[in-house]
């Protein structure tokens, strides 16, 4: 998994790329978010619950 967190002047944005699946999930927010490590982590139990982490 590839995977890049960033802010830049409260712009909010993850991606996330299983090359084993050729899959990509980007979250892009134009404001900041109060539960942003609680989106992430919702957002890796979702790709574990469809086995995107197996090759």
């Amino acid at each position: 998994m590839i995977y890049l967190t960033g802010e830049v002047s409260g712009f909010n944005s993850f991606y996330f790329y299983f090359p084993g699946k050729d899959g990509l999930f980007v979250g892009l927010y134009n404001k900041p978010l109060k539960n942003y490590s609680k989106l992430m982590n919702e957002t890796l139990d979702m790709c574990n619950d469809l086995n995107w982490f197996e090759e």
